[in-house]
């Protein structure tokens, strides 16, 4: 339409608002008299008059608050089309960000091939964190879809929405040449004499849960090395440093020779491991793939 702009529709939704122009001009570092102006001039384009204006205020006629709806969904556009050419400049219009802890990726990267297959041009990146930092980049809405243990979002997180990804059944991680005294199974007293190697005390929900399960076999465990990534733990034990209990996800993605993973029969030897979103802070592109991942849950 002739005559119309952006600020002229900034304005008049301002002043709708604030039915006062003088609270207007002060938003908006002008002076009273350039906002009417502008008001003016948008009315004499649309030929209405769109505010009643009296020594208290302004306020929206029939005419005006008709036109207030669509006046609101032209800002909106506007802003999601700044917005959407500002991330094409910054080269993240074709990206997801993914978060993931090393004890809970083992098992993503169905999500990503699926993805690929259908959205071959949009970029995937996914870091691997420990917990504490984790818990950080949730909390400053740092990605798009997190995978972590379903206990690590808080009331002090802003509105996280999760879908259950997996239980992951916990293992003891040992290399061939202890498995072979085991007889099959676990045999904790002897165990109980192997270092173990422990993830990072920052993946809070794994230490803790290791914790709980050795000492309801009589023993504390004596750490001898801490790896802040569980494929690097799995590796250790290949290469017989020490034993360690890990998800079984990780020996599923991975190959090792000497790894040989043994189940444990403790009820509440599992991780539940949850996708996390924020609906209001997740990109568009961020949403593509929460939907293969739902679609695949089927949730």
């Amino acid at each position: 339409m002739v005559g119309t702009n952006i600020i002229q529709y900034e304005l008049f939704a301002s002043v709708a608002r604030t039915n006062n122009i003088s609270k207007t001009a002060a938003e908006f570092d002008l002076t009273q008299p350039a906002v009417s102006h502008h008001i003016i001039m948008l009315e004499e384009a649309l030929g209405v008059k769109l505010l009643n204006r009296t020594n208290r205020g302004a306020t929206l006629t029939e005419a005006g608050e008709e036109y207030l709806s669509y006046v609101e969904n032209i800002l909106s556009v506007s802003t999601e089309a700044e917005a959407r050419m500002k991330s094409i400049a910054e080269g993240t219009a074709s990206k997801v960000t993914v978060a993931a802890l090393s004890s809970a990726a083992g098992f993503i990267n169905r999500f990503l091939l699926e993805f690929a297959r259908e959205n071959p041009d949009i970029k995937v990146e996914v870091n691997l964190l420990d917990g504490a930092y984790m818990l950080g980049q949730i909390r400053e809405n740092c990605y798009d879809v997190y995978f972590a243990h379903s206990s690590m979002v808080g009331d002090d997180c802003e509105k996280y929405m999760d879908i259950a990804v997996k239980n992951d059944d916990l293992m003891l991680y040992v290399n061939r040449e202890i498995a072979g005294q085991m007889d099959g199974g676990v045999n904790w007293e002897k165990i109980s004499r192997y270092p173990f190697i422990f993830m990072s005390k920052t993946d809070m929900t794994l230490t803790g849960k290791i914790m709980r399960i050795c000492r309801k076999n009589g023993f504390v465990p004596k750490v001898s090395n801490v790896f802040n990534r569980a494929e690097m733990i799995a590796s250790a034990v290949n290469d017989g440093l020490g034993v360690a209990i890990l998800p079984s996800s990780i020996g599923e993605a991975n190959f090792w020779p000497n790894l040989v993973e043994l189940p444990l029969k403790e009820p509440d030897a599992a991780l539940q491991v949850d996708c996390m979103w924020n609906p209001r802070r997740i990109s568009p592109t961020g949403l593509k793939f929460l939907d293969i991942v739902r679609s695949m849950l089927n949730a």
